[in-house]
C-alpha cells in the first residue's frame, strides 16, 4: 500500500536523535523517499507498507516522542521521461 507521510516536528532533538538511532524497518516495510522542510518543521515521506495502521504504529512507537505523523494512503504516479512544462 503507498502512503505519504507528514511529520509534524515538535522536537528537532529528539527528531535528529531518532533518525540517528531509527531501527531497520520491519520487514514488507519500504521507505521509497524523505525530505525535510528547510526550517526543520515537518518532514516528507513516502512508504509501502502493508497497511495505514501498520505504518501509523511503526512511525508512532519510533518518531512519537518528537513529531506528529500523519499518515496518507496515495496514489503515486511517475512522471519520469514526461515533459511537463
Amino acid at each position: 500500500m503507498d502512503l505519504a507521510v507528514v511529520h509534524h516536528i515538535h522536537d528537532p532533538q529528539g527528531w535528529n536523535k531518532a533518525l540517528e538511532d531509527y531501527p531497520e524497518p520491519p520487514a514488507h516495510f519500504n521507505l521509497r523517499s524523505f525530505v525535510e522542510a528547510t526550517d526543520g518543521t515537518r518532514a516528507f515521506c513516502l512508504w509501502d507498507a502493508p497497511t495505514q495502521s501498520d505504518l501509523q504504529a511503526e512511525l508512532d512507537r519510533t518518531l512519537g516522542h518528537a513529531a506528529v505523523n500523519e499518515v496518507i494512503p496515495v496514489r503515486v504516479n511517475h512522471f519520469e521521461g514526461l515533459d511537463l512544462a
